[in-house]
């Protein structure tokens, strides 16, 4: 433990360093639960949801997925999901427009917004669906 003055620059320094990565394993969740029990089903759902990202050149594709999940993990906040990215917050609204076009859905929607959600957390469950088709 560091005997510096709560004022000074190192407490400062050790107070914004950046948070270690998050977990590779999901937390078990109603939704994690539900996408667990059924691979198939959910591997379906998420490719019927994601298919006009999925079949996207590589590139876009992880934009597309990339900024989807920082935006969801920021709670929406595009300014946050941009320090994330590190880009600036209207890119992020830019792509989340795109993405919608995309999708032909509406994230101000309930229904679509838990859609995208549970999409991506099948993707996180499992990583191969992001992978190119072939």
């Amino acid at each position: 433990m560091s005997r510096a003055p709560p004022d000074s620059p190192e407490r400062r320094w050790r107070a914004c360093r950046p948070a270690p990565p998050a977990s590779t394993n999901s937390p078990t969740t109603p939704l994690s639960d539900l996408i667990t029990n059924d691979p198939g089903g959910t591997r379906a759902f998420a490719r019927r949801v994601l298919r006009s990202i999925l079949e996207l050149p590589d590139d876009d594709r992880v934009i597309h997925l990339d900024t989807a999940q920082a935006w969801l993990d920021a709670k929406g906040s595009a300014a946050e999901a941009g320090r994330v990215l590190h880009c600036h917050e209207n890119t992020v609204r830019y792509r989340i427009r795109r993405l919608e076009e995309r999708l032909g859905t509406d994230l101000d929607n309930p229904l679509d917004l838990a859609e995208l959600a549970a999409a991506l957390q099948a993707v996180r469950t499992f990583p191969d669906l992001a992978a190119p088709q072939s």
